[in-house]
C-alpha cells in the first residue's frame, strides 16, 4: 500500500521519488500526512473562495436585474409624463386664444368691445 501511495505521489511531484529516497518510511508517511493536510486546508480555503465569488455574483445579477427593471418603469412613467405635458400644453393654448377670452368676455359677463385704440399714459 505504501508502494501504491509512493508511486501515485511521485507521478504528481517531480522530486518526491528522489524525497522518498531520503526519508525512511516512516517519514515519508508523515511528509505525506502534513502534505495532504496542507492540500486539504488550501481546497477547502479555495471551496469558500469559489462559493463565496458565486454568491456575490449572484448577488449582483439580481440587483443588476432589479435596477433593470426600475429603469424601465422610470422610462414608462417619463413618457407618461410627457405625454401628459403636452396635453396641458394644448389646452393652455387652447384656453389662450383671443376669440374664445373675447366671447366669454361678451356673453358671460357683459362686457363690451371698444372700438378705438386704448391710450397709454406714462
Amino acid at each position: 500500500m505504501l508502494e501504491k501511495i509512493k508511486s501515485a505521489f511521485s507521478t504528481l511531484t517531480k522530486n518526491t521519488g528522489e524525497l522518498s529516497e531520503l526519508l525512511s518510511d516512516e517519514e515519508f508517511k508523515q511528509f505525506l500526512k502534513g502534505w495532504l493536510r496542507l492540500n486539504r486546508w488550501a481546497l477547502f480555503l479555495y471551496i469558500i473562495f469559489i462559493t463565496s465569488s458565486m454568491v456575490f455574483y449572484v448577488d449582483n445579477v439580481i440587483n443588476i436585474n432589479d435596477l433593470m427593471g426600475d429603469i424601465k418603469k422610470l422610462e414608462l412613467d417619463y413618457a407618461d409624463i410627457q405625454n401628459k405635458n403636452k396635453i396641458l400644453k394644448s389646452k393652455v393654448i387652447e384656453l389662450q386664444e383671443a376669440d374664445r377670452i373675447c366671447r366669454i368676455a361678451e356673453v358671460d359677463l357683459k362686457m363690451i368691445k371698444n372700438d378705438k385704440a386704448p391710450i397709454h399714459i406714462k
